[in-house]
């Protein structure tokens, strides 16, 4: 193993925490949006309006994001989980990290 095979993923919830994240030699950071993640009742966390920010500063650093979709959704939640996902999409998040609903 060297260490190009080991990724370094830093969790963010701010710019204060993304900017770490870049000048600390992240590889790629993962974040949640809005309500649909497990950390939603973190007094840090981002809103679909950041989205476009949080990918354009992560691909000057030529780091991958990955967004987490990864709390329980109930029905009344899946217009906005579709919302978050085609905002992924056109953002050119690099992937979603989603829970198992099985």
């Amino acid at each position: 193993m060297t260490a190009s095979d080991i990724e370094i993923m830093a969790p963010v919830g701010s710019y204060e925490s993304l900017q770490a994240a870049i000048q600390g030699g992240a590889n790629s950071v993962y974040f949640g949006i809005g309500s649909l993640n497990m950390r939603s009742k973190s007094s840090q966390n981002f809103t679909l309006d950041d989205l476009a920010r949080i990918t354009a500063l992560s691909q000057q650093a030529n780091i991958r994001t990955y967004l987490t979709l990864n709390a329980v959704i109930y029905d009344h939640e899946l217009e906005q989980m579709r919302q978050l996902v085609d905002a992924a999409k056109d953002n050119s998040v690099s992937a979603i990290i989603a829970s198992d609903q099985s």
